[in-house]
């Protein structure tokens, strides 16, 4: 094979690679639309995409941000076919949006964004940044904030900002830990205090159990929930009933009414399972929104049985 005919199978290549990308973020958009992440019982996008279809962790924030852009920007399509945009560029111009509404309140326009977009078309990513900053200045905290480093097998190493008043509690923590942490070592002393903090929390646990059992049963529910939260560990139990996935994730989970009170539900242990917040969204629309229609059902069957 020639040096031509290898530049030329690889420039068709690439033009089929782009056009692949441009598919897969709109199923991206199309899968997040129709909350099939949640379906399949992962729960967020961006966890359906690492461990449901084996993408990189990197490689899935990419394509989500992609996606997202594209959908307010639609235009953008065409240029990442060009390679006028590559995903990277994409993603950083998208952050840069998200962080620029929530500093302002305002959701930026469609024709603002593409503005946006236009300005990082045939850059680097460093060059993107840089573009970035300079258009928004006010948000590179908020872009560029935290950062996770793989050191070796036991070790990782963050980088993020802290703010002043943040920072003061962190010398006063090692001051009064100084006796034990002499060298003021600052990631030590994170994770000793990240343990004690989980101690606490699992001791309350433990502790709502054993006074379940002994309160009065008008007293129980509240201490029911925190019996919920600590029988699992604090993660979400929702089940995908055709793969047998379960969620399991631990961020923002929330104690569950099994029946919910709407339909007869009670406070009891029983009856309270735990979810995510976005799980629990789920069911909820699931199960209420089955509710109303047979509410509606039932009352459309009444009248045509008054007015027969």
């Amino acid at each position: 094979m020639t040096i031509d005919e290898i530049e030329r199978q690889m420039r068709a290549a690439l033009s089929d690679e782009r056009r692949a990308t441009n598919r897969v973020l709109v199923l991206i958009n199309l899968a997040e639309a129709r909350k099939l992440h949640l379906e399949r019982g992962f729960s967020s996008l961006f966890d359906w995409l690492v461990h449901g279809l084996g993408y990189a962790q990197s490689s899935a924030y990419r394509r989500i941000e992609a996606a997202r852009l594209l959908r307010d920007v639609p235009q953008a399509a065409a240029k990442l076919e060009t390679g006028e945009l590559n995903l990277s560029t994409m993603a950083k111009a998208k952050s840069a949006i998200r962080a620029k509404e929530k500093r302002s309140g305002r959701k930026m326009s469609k024709e603002e964004q593409a503005e946006v977009v236009s300005k990082v078309e045939n850059k680097t990513i460093f060059e993107a940044e840089q573009t970035l900053v300079t258009m928004f200045p006010e948000i590179s905290d908020d872009v560029y904030q935290e950062r996770k480093t793989v050191i070796s097998a036991d070790q990782i190493r963050l980088s993020f900002n802290i703010s002043a008043e943040g920072f003061k509690d962190l010398e006063w923590v090692k001051n009064y830990l100084s006796h034990a942490e002499p060298k003021g070592d600052t990631g030590k002393i994170f994770a000793r205090l990240l343990k004690e903090f989980r101690a606490r929390i699992e001791k309350q646990g433990q502790r709502a159990t054993s006074a379940m059992e002994k309160a009065p049963e008008n007293e129980r529910r509240a201490t029911a929930k925190k019996v919920s939260l600590h029988r699992v560990q604090r993660r979400c139990e929702y089940k995908d009933e055709t793969t047998g996935k379960v969620c399991g994730t631990s961020f923002q989970v929330e104690v569950d009414h099994i029946r919910p009170r709407a339909m007869g539900g009670e406070d009891r242990l029983k009856n309270y399972r735990c979810l995510c917040r976005a799980h629990n969204q789920l069911v909820a629309e699931q199960k209420l929104g089955q509710y109303r229609v047979n509410r509606w059902r039932s009352r459309r069957s009444t009248h045509r049985q008054d007015g027969s």
